[in-house]
């Protein structure tokens, strides 16, 4: 009697396996994850006051005094365009996020746990925000959005923490993406300065706190992690791999870092990560 019932409850909870496995399998698709993630970046931004540029971009388009139809279309292409940038920023940040408590830790996972989904998702996001461009604003809104993203890309994954080409780039960027809604030229200029200075303000903002604080401090998330791996012994191939970049992203990473820490060479800067990890500071 005993065998056979322990037969028979282990048949039971055989059977349930078998139907929570579907369950669990239809469950596991990271889509709605990335894109809860995805939509928290930008409303993370826009709460920290960072949405100033699509407010700027719906008050060009009531300046042009377009219709309501272009009004409500600008506005969309606006957000998605900012939206889309905003994620692929935070997706790439994900890795050295895992160790920054200011970020929302669960918004991290899902960019750390799904990357290549994710890459693959913003990509198709971000073909699709240059598409309506065309569609709803005409060929030359679309441009505008396509350089916008590229100009993004090349700040998040090249120029970020550089001294003095930051500034600059993020003035490309502004006048960019104002481009979006086909204001005059004069505003273009003009909106790339404002976020030029902005940036700048920011900037200096933190370097004023760095002063009081420590040199690592100086350090973009990416730069830290970086960083962190250098102290362990990580070769430059062998952090290319685990973060997804390329060498020659890496070493141009290290240079920064070097700038920053004021440091001349690899090797000082290979003692410099040591001391920082026999020291607990990082």
């Amino acid at each position: 009697m005993i065998g056979s019932e322990q037969l028979r409850v282990s048949s039971e909870a055989s059977t349930l396996d078998s139907v929570a496995e579907p369950r669990a399998a239809a469950s596991s698709s990271p889509i709605p994850l990335i894109a809860w993630a995805m939509a928290a970046s930008t409303y993370h931004r826009i709460w920290l006051g960072e949405g100033v540029l699509i407010a700027i971009n719906v008050s060009i388009l009531l300046y042009r005094a377009v219709g309501l139809g272009e009004l409500i279309a600008g506005t969309i292409v606006s957000v998605l365009t900012l939206g889309v940038m905003y994620a692929f920023n935070d997706a790439y940040d994900a890795a050295a996020d895992r160790h920054n408590p200011k970020k929302d830790q669960r918004q991290v996972s899902v960019y750390f746990d799904h990357r290549r989904a994710c890459y693959r998702i913003l990509l198709a996001a971000k073909i699709l925000t240059v598409v309506l461009a065309w569609v709803l604003l005409g060929p030359a809104s679309a441009t505008a959005t396509a350089t916008v993203i590229a100009v993004n890309f090349i700040y998040s994954t090249a120029l970020k923490g550089v001294p003095i080409v930051d500034v600059a780039w993020c003035g490309v960027w502004g006048a960019a993406f104002a481009a979006v809604v086909l204001p005059p030229t004069d505003l273009i200029v003009l909106v790339g300065l404002m976020t030029a200075v902005c940036h700048l303000y920011q900037a200096l903002g933190d370097r004023s706190a760095d002063a009081q604080t420590s040199p690592l401090d100086r350090l973009s998330d990416r730069e830290l992690e970086i960083f962190r791996r250098v102290g362990r012994g990580e070769n430059v191939q062998s952090i290319a791999e685990s973060l997804y970049l390329s060498p020659k992203t890496v070493e141009a990473h290290k240079e920064h870092i070097k700038q920053k820490l004021k440091l001349k060479t690899n090797n000082e800067l290979l003692q410099y990560a040591i001391e920082a990890r026999v020291n607990d500071a990082l």
